[in-house]
């Protein structure tokens, strides 16, 4: 996930991330190439439709489509494996083994929310009744969710619901992220206080949130899942406009995964968000705020269509559990055409 525009072919990325290796042994670039195809190699190509790219994985083909001992593990989420499999690995002549993880079973959930209720509440007896509650409230949410309580940030998200003592067992999917989305930004407000950021900074995050909701939504729609330099200097300079400039570190580690890695052996940093999930729920969130405004219609007719397609399955989820919530006019108004979205043709 890490790798850069420079790394983008196998053999940049021997030459960046073995520098210092030719430097020490004294070996060129193309006989430490030869050493390294020589032998058994596995590569293990992480989250692949998090790429907006695929020439290195096309490159890595090249030689494990041989039969010279290198083998290739490639993870990506179910909804992208179909288009691995056709676009991708339709010319791979080699044996193939398509697995596919479902997630956290029912039984092994409470194993797994364990973990994290023994990290977040520090009271022996608090966690044993909380463990008991937990374990009384998983199979009804199993059964009113679906296959997204198999998801172990969706466990990871309703722990923290539990542990806030907010009640979970009535809520819908877009209601868990909307009390984790609140409880964060609180926490995220909590510190800033300590920092003196000036008077109104509720209303300067709001500013910077209604912002990066708005970039969520663009980089989902152009796969933009690793921000370019150009998306992160937007995003400190809204900082700044927002005057948040003395706090921009602590704003972006809230929101963003950030991963180091090497451009020309100069070291950089980039930027994305903590899960897909989270920013589904930011994008319907500006889809939202464009539909209610009174902006212009063109805008309105322009996000819609920007809605068609599978990707956009949860978005679209999300806008209509919020229309039927807290705006019933947009959804009288636009809920037919959100729903046309997922039909056929």
């Amino acid at each position: 996930r890490s790798v850069t525009v420079d790394e983008n072919s196998f053999d940049m990325l021997l030459k960046l991330r073995l520098a210092k290796v030719m430097e020490v042994v004294g070996l060129s670039f193309e006989k430490l190439r030869q050493i390294i195809l020589s032998v058994n190699i596995l590569f293990i190509l992480d989250g692949q439709d998090e790429s907006t790219q695929n020439d290195l994985l096309n490159d890595i083909l090249k030689y494990v489509n041989t039969p010279n001992g290198i083998r290739l593990i490639i993870t990506t989420r179910p909804t992208a494996s179909l288009d691995l499999q056709q676009n991708i690995l339709s010319s791979f002549t080699l044996p193939k083994l398509d697995l596919e993880l479902i997630g956290i079973s029912l039984e092994n959930q409470i194993t797994f929310i364990t973990k994290y209720v023994k990290v977040m509440e520090q009271d022996a007896g608090k966690q044993d009744d909380l463990l008991l509650k937990i374990d009384e409230e998983l199979p009804g949410l199993n059964s009113s969710l679906g296959e997204i309580m198999m998801s172990p940030l969706m466990l990871s998200l309703l722990t923290l619901l539990w542990v806030t003592e907010q009640i979970v067992d009535s809520l819908t999917v877009t209601e868990v992220f909307t009390k984790v989305n609140d409880i964060l930004k609180a926490k995220l407000i909590s510190r800033l206080l300590k920092k003196r950021c000036g008077p109104n900074l509720e209303a300067k995050l709001n500013s910077f949130q209604e912002y990066l909701q708005h970039v969520a939504f663009q980089n989902f729609s152009d796969n933009e899942i690793i921000f370019t330099e150009k998306t992160t200097v937007q995003l400190k300079e809204k900082c700044r406009e927002c005057g948040l400039a003395d706090v921009e570190d602590n704003i972006f580690e809230h929101h963003f995964t950030s991963r180091k890695s090497r451009k020309n052996l100069v070291p950089v940093v980039t930027y994305s968000y903590r899960h897909l999930r989270l920013q589904e729920f930011d994008s319907s969130q500006h889809v939202i705020r464009v539909l209610l405004g009174t902006g212009n219609d063109l805008d309105k007719e322009e996000i819609m269509k920007q809605l068609q397609g599978d990707r956009f399955n949860n978005i679209r989820a999300h806008i209509l559990a919020i229309m039927a919530d807290s705006h019933p006019q947009l959804l009288t108004q636009y809920g037919k055409a959100i729903v046309d979205c997922v039909k056929p043709g």
